[in-house]
């Protein structure tokens, strides 16, 4: 009974599909489209922003006294509607408490925990879907970006339950609620005949490769990828599947090493998201890495954790995983707590040992960690 009230004392803010709250399990419904993008922002965002930010971004037309105005104004009208206690506010800033339950959040700290079909499931429809305001063009674009962004996660982690589901008819389903995110996508196409095929059912291999063609001509007036052609031609002769191309860096991930290197983490973090998306799942690790190296360098703790976690279980390399270790045990360390530093340490002591080739574990090499903590640059960082 305790639980059960606990859980729906909380507000949900549910932002995949169309926009709904509730509180206490009831839905409510704040008064004006504006509130409704406000407690978005705040919510996708998960840190405090400020007031003037808010204000121009909201009311770009109005003077800066009066879109302040405008935003308490709002800010009032929320507090009304959702309590007083999951708006944080001061002179400066606004922020959403902890206890909000917001979907967008569930799903990310989904994918970062590997837990991916709950990931998917969460999922129930595009950002916002159906919701715009007529004279906020940078919160439209926002939204659009943050819109575009899940779209990729999602597709990620589609493909990634494609590739590592055992049960045939699931992994099929997957595949093709992944195709249908872009039905020009070719290697979506190309998983999809592999599913087909290595479940006993070339005829429907050889219909998905007809109508990824048929498609492509139509929408693009061009032929299949030698790639998808060739594994079209073993399937249909019934022989081994080629191999596929070896993998490449790709242009976003060059691109979020460039934002790194010049410190706009914010860019980089976009930038090596995309990567992840269109990188194949046994490949992540070191992508998972760089992220968690960005989160840490912006003194985002529970996110560089949870993508230092998926780093190591990405890798089957000990000396990688031994870096990916250290680092995270660095986060930890910064992050004061020092039990869980000193635990990772010992791991990635214990990784490097294991593994012949030299790592570079000197931050945490020292039997004692020093009394204060540490800026958050650092000299060496072998993963930006």
């Amino acid at each position: 009974m305790t639980v059960r009230k606990t859980l729906q004392s909380r507000l949900r803010v549910c932002l995949l599909g169309p926009p709904r709250i509730e509180r206490e399990g009831t839905p409510v419904e704040p008064d004006t489209r504006k509130a409704i993008a406000l407690l978005a922002y705040l919510a996708v965002l998960g840190q405090a922003q400020g007031r003037d930010r808010l204000a121009a971004l909201l009311w770009p037309e109005a003077d800066q006294e009066r879109a302040r105005g405008a935003l308490r104004r709002t800010l009032s009208a929320l507090r009304a509607v959702l309590g007083s206690g999951p708006l944080v506010t001061d002179g400066l800033k606004v922020a959403l408490g902890r206890e909000v339950d917001c979907d967008v959040v569930r799903f990310r700290a989904l994918l970062a925990d590997g837990r991916l079909a709950d990931a998917v499931e969460t999922y129930t429809g595009d950002l916002l879907e159906g919701f715009s305001l007529r004279d906020c063009v940078e919160f439209d674009e926002w939204q659009a970006r943050e819109s575009d962004a899940l779209r990729r996660e999602l597709a990620g982690a589609l493909e990634r339950l494609a590739l590592e589901e055992p049960d045939a008819a699931r992994a099929i389903a997957h595949a093709q609620r992944w195709l249908g995110l872009d039905r020009l996508h070719e290697p979506a196409h190309r998983t999809l005949m592999r599913l087909h095929a290595r479940a006993g059912d070339r005829a429907a291999a050889l219909r998905q490769y007809r109508e990824c063609a048929r498609l492509l001509d139509r929408e693009l007036g061009v032929a299949p990828l030698p790639e998808t052609t060739a594994l079209a031609r073993a399937i249909e002769h019934g022989e081994p599947e080629p191999p596929p191309p070896a993998p490449a860096t790709t242009v976003s991930e060059r691109v979020g090493d460039l934002y790194t290197l010049h410190g706009d983490y914010a860019k980089a973090i976009a930038s090596y998201r995309e990567a992840l998306a269109a990188t194949a799942a046994t490949l992540r690790g070191p992508l998972e890495h760089k992220l968690a190296d960005v989160h840490h360098r912006r003194g985002e703790w529970e996110e560089a954790e949870a993508h230092y976690r998926a780093a190591r279980r990405g890798e089957d390399d000990p000396a990688r995983r031994a870096r990916a270790t250290a680092d995270w045990a660095l986060a930890a360390h910064r992050r004061g707590d020092r039990i869980r530093a000193t635990r990772l340490a010992e791991e990635s002591l214990v990784l490097a040992r294991s593994d012949a080739t030299s790592v570079d574990l000197r931050p945490i090499r020292s039997p004692k960690w020093p009394n204060t903590i540490p800026p958050t640059g650092r000299a060496t960082n072998p993963s930006a």
